[in-house]
């Protein structure tokens, strides 16, 4: 990520359910894909409070 490897980070674990729209779905108007994550994951810049990374699974 372009850190040295002792850069200080915030690593926080999040329970949702967490619904986003699907990017790769194919477009039919009218209908939204969806999908629903129940947990996920933010790596926060413990310098800044900026995100780094984040996922959803």
């Amino acid at each position: 990520m372009g850190r040295p490897d002792n850069y200080l980070v915030c690593y926080v674990k999040v329970q949702g359910p967490f619904q986003f729209e699907q990017n790769h779905a194919p477009h039919i108007p009218g209908i939204k894909a969806t999908t629903t994550a129940n947990t996920g994951d933010v790596v926060f810049d413990g310098h800044s409070g900026n995100a780094l990374v984040w996922g959803v699974y």
